[in-house]
């Protein structure tokens, strides 16, 4: 590619960073026949372990690491890689799991190529750098690593990859006709996802989750900030939170008369493989006694 854009080079090539080896031999190529190439190295978040270790200026080890993208959620970055990196790297960005899912509906558009989250991860990094350094007339080179997508994932990835749709939880009173009032506020725009929580009998206030599409983050805050001019209703902004968009939503079902204080309430994180974490969590949880919460996204991403 180097030898033939000769006179019409990229401006930058972005790659895919897990252990560091393709980076590390791109870039070691690269910079020896286009030096005024930039090499820039992308990351999810929860697996940025390049940017972590030029930050301490040694290789670092993460503790854990996000699992969307498997294939270079890597826990040590190789000792020689994160050298050669150190030197010939220029530039390292970060991408969310959201970010991520909208490259891989871009290069669905355009090529009608399904790719799964590691292969469009440096699409990712390439729009997100664009957007953030107002390119005009670059010119980007994306290298897509892997195009092996599971059924399991397609579905996550079809609803993330809206990057209109914004995730919301909201407070109103628990009485009928809360959630007309509600959307009166949110209206015209579409509410795509509605999530309730039965409460106990005694409890005036319903708890839930949905998600509205508005054109830009600014339009979805000031959506939010109406709901909370009304002294009966408070909403909490959730489009950022990972957590809340890959496990809270999916959480629902009612609420036991006796349910014990908070202080009895125990929480558990598991890393492990969904079907491993069923049986850990009942052998944790399902005790006498016990009310048990279960998450039922059907990813195959660790639950917590």
């Amino acid at each position: 590619m180097a030898k033939q854009t000769a006179g019409d080079r990229p401006t930058a090539i972005f790659a895919p960073v897990g252990g560091g080896g393709l980076i590390a031999g791109l870039a070691v190529y690269v910079k020896e026949v286009a030096p005024d190439v930039k090499i820039i190295g992308v990351e999810a978040e929860g697996a940025n372990i390049l940017a972590q270790s030029l930050q301490q200026g040694s290789p670092a080890t993460l503790m854990s690491v996000n699992r969307f993208t498997e294939e270079v959620g890597i826990k040590k970055i190789g000792t020689e890689n994160y050298r050669l990196c150190k030197d010939l790297v220029d530039e390292v960005i970060t991408v969310s799991t959201d970010e991520i899912c909208s490259a891989i509906k871009d290069v669905f558009g355009d090529t009608r190529s399904l790719m799964e989250p590691t292969g469009a991860i440096s699409v990712a990094g390439a729009k997100k750098y664009a957007r953030v350094k107002n390119a005009h007339n670059e010119k980007y080179v994306a290298v897509l690593a892997a195009a092996n997508m599971d059924f399991d994932r397609l579905r996550f990835v079809s609803e993330r990859s809206d990057d209109r749709e914004r995730f919301m939880a909201v407070k109103i009173p628990e009485k009928i006709g809360s959630f007309q009032d509600l959307y009166n506020v949110v209206f015209p725009h579409n509410v795509t996802e509605f999530s309730y929580r039965m409460n106990s009998e005694g409890d005036n206030e319903a708890r839930i989750c949905m998600s509205i599409q508005t054109k830009t983050q600014d339009e979805f805050i000031g959506v939010v900030k109406m709901i909370n001019k009304r002294n009966d209703m408070h909403a909490i902004d959730l489009a950022s939170n990972e957590l809340a968009k890959s496990h809270l939503r999916h959480l629902a079902g009612g609420r036991p008369e006796n349910v014990r204080p908070c202080g009895d309430c125990e929480v558990v994180t598991a890393s492990l493989p969904i079907a491993h974490c069923s049986l850990l969590i009942s052998i944790a949880l399902c005790r006498s006694q016990t009310n048990v919460c279960s998450d039922s996204s059907s990813q195959s991403v660790p639950v917590h």
